[in-house]
């Protein structure tokens, strides 16, 4: 099977293997960004970086989940152009354009944010006395 056949082939009501595989994952993403969202309601009081850094991560996995089930359901009623593989690879697309912001956000903001935040927090300790 060539890769345009495997991206553009018309979707059929029996999922294969891939297929099952790109299901797996965007659940995947769906199960980690309700993780990140419960790991970011129980940080709100303690650490806003971190809360903040647990929204944009669950915001994105999200997102991306539902679009996947969207697909998947798109795949699974045989739409014929938006069920189709491409659609599958345009949001994996999109997820590694996204990875590569939320890398670069973690690497070089977040240590910088996180270290004024804690600053931040030892002067209000010794001004609230």
């Amino acid at each position: 099977m060539s890769v345009s056949d495997f991206l553009f082939s018309t979707p059929t009501a029996l999922f294969s293997r891939s297929d099952l595989v790109i299901s797996g994952t965007f659940a995947s993403f769906l199960i980690i960004a309700v993780a990140a969202k419960a790991g970011q309601l129980m940080q709100t009081k303690k650490n806003a970086v971190v809360s903040r850094l647990l929204r944009r991560v669950s915001f994105g996995l999200f997102s991306f989940g539902i679009s996947g089930a969207i697909w998947i359901a798109l795949r699974y009623l045989s739409i014929p152009y938006l069920g189709i593989r491409f659609v599958a690879a345009a949001i994996a697309l999109g997820f590694l354009v996204w990875l590569y912001f939320m890398l670069a956000y973690t690497l070089f903001r977040f240590p910088r944010e996180k270290a004024v935040w804690q600053n931040n927090q030892v002067k209000q300790k010794y001004l609230k006395g």
